[in-house]
């Protein structure tokens, strides 16, 4: 016979400490399918203890096994860049162009100048977004554009994506020349 205090237990009470966004995404994931974190545990390919730990914080998912996260990925049905982005391997960073003859910074600074010139988007910039955090300020900046990609009518996919499955292929072709993954 099943101990109801345990089966509501693992149904998901707020975890003690913050979870991070994939942890998120699975417990909201599993809640709207109806499955048990047990159930989850089991997709995932881990123990419910072990499972539990993760949400705890005792463990990092940045650093789990390649099959959990793929499973995770599984789970949400997502591509696993999307659950490698959540657990923050994949950063912002890494979609940006290395420029040496500007910081970092300065070619945020640069691009949230250009927004505050949109004719339209301008208007929509709070004043606090130039003294705001780089990563929030490269979030911004990264909606924008592909804000102004749709605007456009550009139906094949965000650039960076179609760039990313360049790679991927290029990677299992033999790497072509940068002028390729720039689309120069």
């Amino acid at each position: 016979m099943k101990n109801p205090k345990n089966e509501a237990t693992r149904r998901g009470p707020p975890a003690r400490f913050p979870e991070d966004p994939l942890l998120r995404a699975l417990v909201a994931k599993a809640q709207a399918r109806g499955d048990t974190l047990t159930e989850l545990a089991r997709c995932l390919g881990v123990t419910y203890e072990r499972f539990a730990q993760l949400r705890r914080g005792k463990g990092r998912l940045k650093t789990a096994r390649r099959e959990l996260l793929a499973n995770a990925a599984r789970y949400l049905n997502v591509p696993v860049a999307l659950v490698l982005v959540l657990v923050g391997i994949i950063t912002l960073d890494d979609f940006s162009w290395p420029d040496e003859s500007e910081s970092f910074e300065a070619q945020l600074d640069k691009e949230l100048e250009a927004l505050r010139l949109d004719a339209f988007y301008g208007a929509f910039m709070p004043a606090s977004l130039l003294t705001a955090p780089p990563g929030l300020k490269q979030y911004v900046l990264f909606m924008y554009r592909e804000i102004q990609r749709d605007a456009e009518g550009d139906e094949r996919g965000p650039k960076w994506l179609r760039l990313l499955y360049q790679a991927t292929i290029a990677n299992q072709e033999g790497a072509p020349d940068e002028g390729a993954f720039r689309g120069s």
